[in-house]
């Protein structure tokens, strides 16, 4: 604000002139000290009030020594920070602060510091940073803390639609099944099938979930994996899901080959179910005798509760947990994976 043209303030006249075609524009909000707001305030890097003030300081136009700089829209603005403390000189915040800044400009927060705007902005930008590489360093803060940042304030979730059964969990006389809660995991479909997102949900008893991604992109086929807390890993057919206007929809329960290797069983037959395999005690992949071995102690022990050698989900260890885990320890049952 202190001089338009000259030194100071060479970029003004830049973007001026160049106002029709800027297409996006990153005003650094660190390693610069403090600035004044439109309000006439003082406000300092670092801050949330640095990012409200300077922020709409670009959109609504200030005052300069040469005259007066009308602003940009905000659909031109991107928020300019480091994506960690090492990656600047200062002026590094912590992702809640950032997103309580970006939301309250773009109208979908509380005021959360002593600066007020005078508009909203539903159309900002984004976030931008010239030392992105940091993002993926561990020792600068938790990797991706920018990027995962930024997807859970631009990126609107994903929501994927899931029908699902576990085995012991499933009662063919009701047709429905105790209700408990898994993890879905998005995997690329290239080897070795990273990790993409995941989502912990609740599976209720007819078998419906919504599971929320905050990572996955529209119009990408992702491999589908689900884990359950005493059930035998099962994974999507190859051909996956594939998220179209931020919705997905996959059913396991319809056929064996909705699951990869068909490997799941059919615990009805009107209407036709198919069930992830129960039995999986200790997560390792196999129902085998360590399995069974940690349900029959539970069992002698009188164990109840939340557990996982409780395989049926009566919150009972007995019988009939040995009984699931003995059939499938018996049939090899075993995860079966790309």
């Amino acid at each position: 604000m202190s001089a338009y043209a000259g030194i100071w303030g060479a970029y003004l006249p830049v973007i001026d002139a160049m106002r029709d075609s800027i297409e996006i524009l990153h005003v650094q909000l660190y390693n610069s000290g403090s600035m004044y707001g439109i309000d006439g305030n003082i406000y300092f890097q670092g801050t949330v009030d640095f990012i409200l003030s300077q922020t709409e300081a670009v959109i609504q136009g200030f005052n300069t020594a040469g005259g007066f700089f009308p602003g940009l829209r905000a659909d031109q603005i991107a928020v300019g920070l480091p994506a960690c403390s090492n990656a600047a000189g200062g002026g590094y915040m912590n992702p809640d602060s950032v997103k309580a800044a970006i939301q309250y400009l773009r109208g979908l927060g509380p005021k959360p510091a002593r600066y007020t705007k005078v508009g909203t902005y539903a159309g900002l930008r984004g976030m931008m940073d010239w030392s992105i590489n940091w993002d993926a360093v561990a020792s600068c803060g938790a990797r991706y803390e920018y990027a995962n940042n930024f997807n859970s304030i631009f990126r609107p979730s994903q929501t994927l639609n899931l029908t699902c059964l576990i085995e012991g969990f499933y009662n063919s006389s009701a047709n429905n099944m105790v209700s408990d809660t898994i993890r879905a995991y998005l995997r690329d479909t290239l080897s070795p099938f990273a990790v993409l997102d995941s989502s912990k949900t609740f599976v209720n008893a007819n078998g419906l979930a919504i599971c929320k991604f905050t990572r996955a992109l529209n119009n990408r086929k992702y491999l589908l994996q689900l884990r359950h807390r005493n059930s035998i890993e099962t994974w999507s057919r190859s051909s996956g899901v594939t998220f179209t206007s931020s919705t997905a929809t996959y059913d396991f329960t319809s056929s064996a080959s909705q699951a990869f290797g068909n490997n799941m069983k059919q615990v009805d037959l009107s209407p036709v179910k198919f069930a992830i395999y129960s039995g999986d005690v200790n997560q390792d992949g196999v129902v085998d005798a360590a399995d069974l071995s940690l349900i029959d102690n539970a069992s002698f022990n009188f164990v109840t509760g939340y557990v996982t050698p409780d395989v049926n989900g009566d919150s009972i260890v007995d019988a009939t947990d040995a009984s699931i885990g003995d059939n499938n320890a018996f049939n090899f049952v075993a995860k079966v994976t790309p």
